[in-house]
């Protein structure tokens, strides 16, 4: 996955490969927004995307670690009382001459200076921090590394039923014919007595002028019949 292209401007993109239940495979795809992959019944689009952070959690004492997902506020903790508030991810940040920082609170596109923002308490005291990735906050026997964020896509999956499709592409027919024969081939109704004739319907100038030359034609014939 992918937020910016070669030219960094916003073109979030994703390269998938679809396995389908029965095992059939397609090629890896790039897809994009408006452009989706479909393969069998399914279309997988590329709908949004996000960003969230990443922090390695080390225990001193026994070397153990967990890499954790920050995607909401938490607190972590060994013995419930004493640990680290994640409060927030931002995409960047500004810092002035005298070294305060704005943070950025929002952005499109990739964080380019992501800063993460924690409080960490201990034995009741609440310190706030602002970490960035790479940084190390060490907390009793507990040590918390700050990883780059992860960026991961927001992938929309439609199913449709081959029947489902047929006859989607059948209405879809049956609505150019209609609309062929009103628009293309409108009716004209014509009347015939003894009097002449009459037409009528929404466009009779050609069939009033074709019958017209009709019937001069057939006069002419007949008065040509009866001289001989």
């Amino acid at each position: 996955f992918a937020i910016e292209g070669a030219d960094q401007k916003l073109d979030y993109r994703s390269d998938i490969r679809v396995r389908l239940p029965d095992g059939r495979e397609s090629e890896k795809t790039t897809i994009r927004v408006n452009h989706p992959l479909s393969f069998g019944a399914y279309k997988i689009y590329q709908q949004t995307y996000g960003t969230v952070g990443s922090l390695t959690i080390t225990n001193n004492v026994t070397g153990g670690k967990d890499e954790l997902i920050l995607d909401d506020e938490c607190f972590l903790s060994m013995d419930g009382a004493n640990g680290m508030w994640f409060e927030a991810l931002y995409p960047g940040y500004v810092r002035d001459e005298d070294g305060n920082f704005t943070l950025i609170t929002s952005t499109a596109g990739r964080y380019t200076d992501p800063v993460y923002q924690v409080l960490l308490t201990m034995d009741g005291e609440n310190t706030p921090v602002l970490a960035f990735p790479g940084e190390d906050l060490e907390l009793g026997d507990i040590t918390f590394h700050f990883n780059d964020p992860i960026e991961y896509p927001g992938l929309r999956i439609k199913y449709t039923p081959h029947l489902v499709n047929a006859g989607l592409i059948a209405a879809l027919t049956l609505m150019l014919i209609g609309l062929t024969i009103t628009f293309l081939f409108q009716p004209v109704l014509v009347k015939v007595d003894a009097s002449g004739y009459a037409v009528l319907g929404p466009k009779p100038e050609g069939t009033r002028i074709e019958l017209s030359d009709l019937t001069e034609a057939y006069v002419l014939k007949s008065k040509e019949e009866s001289q001989a």
